[in-house]
């Protein structure tokens, strides 16, 4: 009997060993994170530093090491297409995607890893996932769509009574598209006449840009970054008719445009990383976890606008905030 419990006493001292050892192993395991990023621009790199900000500070509270794997593709569809595949076969713990191209290209390979997506619109219509919950997709993240139906309502208060709108965007982006149909009906169901200025190359866009100066309308711009690659050509040519632009990003208001109502999309990130952590540091698999879509904003106005600015009713959750022109 005695011998028993001895075998026993000494059975259950060296699972706890055994335990102690195991969580002592994994809280100094070095885990490999992928960041793929479809291009350079200040909105992806605004999510890129929440994404690293909230995964490190978390790592460092917990003793945990975490080595980053960044991939920039430049907005280049063969460099996608490689760095896709390389993701695909590494040995990452899992790859953090931003830009609809990039996690399309992922898509693209089969990748079973987990990936976690930051901030696309509609991550449905793009092809990312089946339904924001109970996907059973190794692809799981953050959506934010821009609220078109508050940016038709704020329109005549910012932008004055005109039934007439140009919507200025590239019809080969899926970003762009799904904000820019939404937009159409928003404004089509609130009683204006939408012409649709569409452009994908330098000379597109200039024959877009002589329609908007030849009639003079307002234009909207969706989440495009053709359009914004191009924003300072945009905004030259509305000045110089003296026509407001509105759209998406407090960016776009800070080189022209009249007002945006958006996110901070350094909270974007943020939120992609709090997500992503049960994945990264836990056992939680993508599928179990449901595609968070970011609700909250502000309205941002030019401060040419601010007299106009002082007439936004109250507006739960988009706050008004006035921004200097860079």
């Amino acid at each position: 009997m005695k011998r028993n419990l001895a075998i026993i006493i000494g059975l259950l001292v060296f699972v706890a060993l055994t335990l102690v050892f195991v969580m002592h192993r994994d809280r100094g395991v070095n885990l490999r994170v992928g960041l793929f990023l479809h291009t350079d621009h200040p909105i992806i790199e605004e999510i890129r530093s929440g994404i690293k900000d909230g995964i490190d500070r978390y790592a460092k509270e917990n003793g945990r090491v975490v080595t980053w794997d960044e991939k920039n593709a430049h907005g280049k569809a063969d460099l996608l297409a490689q760095i896709a595949e390389y993701f695909q076969s590494g040995d990452h713990r899992a790859v953090i995607v931003i830009g609809v191209p990039a996690a399309q290209a992922l898509k693209s390979t089969g990748i079973q890893k987990a990936v976690i997506f930051a901030g696309p619109p509609d991550p449905v219509k793009a092809g990312l996932v089946k339904s924001l919950a109970e996907h059973q997709s190794p692809f799981t993240g953050t959506a934010y769509f821009p609220p078109v139906d508050l940016i038709v309502k704020l329109l005549p208060t910012l932008v004055g009574e005109t039934k007439n709108i140009a919507v200025l965007r590239n019809p080969g982006e899926t970003n762009s598209s799904v904000v820019a149909e939404a937009f159409f009906a928003s404004a089509k169901n609130n009683g204006y006449k939408v012409i649709d200025l569409s452009a994908s190359n330098a000379v597109e866009l200039e024959a877009a840009l002589s329609v908007l100066r030849s009639k003079k309308l307002p234009v909207f711009i969706p989440t495009d970054n053709f359009m914004y690659s191009n924003f300072s050509l945009i905004a030259s040519s509305a000045k110089q008719v003296n026509v407001p632009i509105i759209s998406v990003t407090r960016l776009a208001v800070e080189k022209g445009a009249a007002f945006s109502v958006a996110t901070d999309y350094y909270d974007v990130g943020l939120a992609t990383a709090k997500l992503a952590l049960p994945i990264i540091f836990g056992n939680t698999a993508p599928k179990d976890v449901a595609v968070l879509q970011m609700k909250e904003g502000a309205i941002y106005v030019g401060k040419d606008y601010k007299d106009r600015a002082a007439n936004i009713p109250v507006i739960e959750g988009y706050p008004v905030k006035v921004v200097d022109r860079k």
